[in-house]
């Protein structure tokens, strides 16, 4: 037995159909574009903090040194300072492998499989040149960190304060 359709039926059954590939075009469009602009800000970030780094790096009696002090404004990017042979000299050890590409900004894969965006500067110096790299993480799991109030409790998603009479907003 066939069933058919009313004229009427099978145009509302192509607009809704023909409707539901244009929102869904519509809503990847709109994802890719705002991870786009997400990676160009973190990108911007990473360089901006990168020239400001490399500006920072100075030597004293022979040892490369990365002064910290002017570099506050820049927390969710971690600097490293390395040999020529990648031995650490300054900072912590970045959480993926990688070699050595002078100005590149790269996006790369941790050992744990979070997503990172990172940045090499080979620095001459009076006594040998050293790396610096610098690496944000883009993945929003990873970049969650505990707030500390004054006099008030440290909480992950949601903050409240300990002092007497005074509630949290």
């Amino acid at each position: 037995m066939k069933v058919f359709f009313s004229i009427k039926a099978r145009l509302t059954l192509w607009y809704a159909l023909l409707m539901l590939v244009v929102t869904v075009l519509v809503l990847v469009a709109l994802m890719w574009s705002v991870g786009q602009a997400a990676l160009a800000y973190h990108e911007g970030l990473l360089l901006h903090a990168m020239a400001d780094a490399a500006k920072s790096v100075t030597e004293v009696n022979g040892v490369p040194v990365l002064d910290n002090r002017d570099l506050a404004d820049f927390d969710k990017v971690s600097f490293t300072l390395l040999d020529q042979q990648g031995g650490r000299w300054q900072g912590n050890w970045p959480p993926f492998e990688l070699p050595f590409a002078d100005g590149a900004v790269r996006q790369v894969t941790g050992i744990s499989g979070g997503s990172y965006l990172t940045q090499d500067l080979l620095l001459p110096l009076p006594h040998g040149a050293v790396w610096l790299r610098g690496y944000l993480v883009l993945d929003t799991m990873l970049q969650k960190k505990p707030v500390t109030l004054y006099r008030g409790e440290v909480q992950d998603a949601c903050i409240t304060s300990s002092v007497p009479g005074n509630p949290s907003p």
